[in-house]
């Protein structure tokens, strides 16, 4: 199943880089900050898409690696940074790739870690890492938005999708900033890990909030005519409100040093 949401990914790379949204600055500097990272540190970014968090370090003068499974995401991630020498787009899934003798200062996963293998990933990243280097683990969770807009959204998702409205009404926020399975995987690799929430939103217009929509692996395996039909009593409650779309985000971070020794 990994397998085949990682593909949905990459067979729309073109619009998961038009519409996917990017972080805000407060979580960059926080990890920054909370890392301990050099000025013009290296980063090492797995799973990096088509750059949504690589250009909010990039643009501060890091020195980028990163790594992309998906061949159309890494090749229109190489193309966005064309021009910045700093950051180093590679094809390759982290658990194949050979570390480099000289270690990170900071391995970044955003809207990532979930993909990578466990029993493996904890291990491999402190080992990617000087000692007392960062991980830095982070995603967007749904924030609390306009209640008139997400009974509408709730109703369209009854009535064409409801296994994909249970699923929103299960991951509470409480839920995925909890830092303990994290921390018992992680075991002897990290110091515990630290967590925090940055309360953000982005606003889209109906289309663009559809095509954020097919970016979703559970919405684009949806099978054709149950997406027409829940993307149709979307459209009609995005319209309903001019068709500009309020999105609500919490931006989760969870981040630990590389224990020492």
């Amino acid at each position: 199943m990994a397998n085949q949401r990682s593909k949905v990914f990459n067979d729309t790379a073109e619009l998961y880089d038009q519409v996917r949204p990017g972080y805000p600055d407060e979580l960059v500097e926080a990890v920054i900050r909370m890392s301990g990272i050099p000025e013009g540190g290296d980063i090492l970014e797995i799973g990096c898409g088509t750059g949504q968090a690589t250009r909010s370090f990039a643009k501060r003068g890091y020195q980028m690696t990163c790594l992309e499974a998906g061949d159309r995401l890494a090749e229109l991630a190489a193309v966005n940074f064309k021009g910045n020498a700093g950051v180093r787009v590679v094809k390759a899934h982290f658990e194949e790739w050979p570390l480099p003798a000289q270690g990170f200062d900071l391995v970044l996963a955003a809207t990532s870690f979930h993909h990578l293998e466990p029993g493996i990933r904890f291990e491999k990243c402190a080992q990617a890492l000087k000692p007392g280097g960062g991980l830095a683990i982070f995603f967007n969770a749904p924030g609390e938005g306009d209640p008139s807009f997400r009974a509408g959204l709730d109703s369209a998702y009854r009535a064409h999708a409801a296994e994909l409205a249970s699923d929103f009404k299960s991951a509470t926020l409480e839920k995925r900033a909890d830092p303990s399975s994290l921390n018992q995987e992680a075991g002897p690799c990290f110091e515990p890990f630290q967590v925090r929430r940055f309360p953000w939103q982005a606003a889209y217009g109906t289309e663009d909030y559809l095509g954020l929509l097919n970016t979703y692996s559970d919405h684009a395996m949806l099978d054709e005519k149950r997406r027409q039909g829940l993307h149709a009593a979307i459209r009609k409650v995005c319209e309903d409100r001019g068709g500009r779309v309020p999105v609500a985000y919490v931006a989760v971070l969870f981040i630990a040093k590389r224990r020492l020794g």
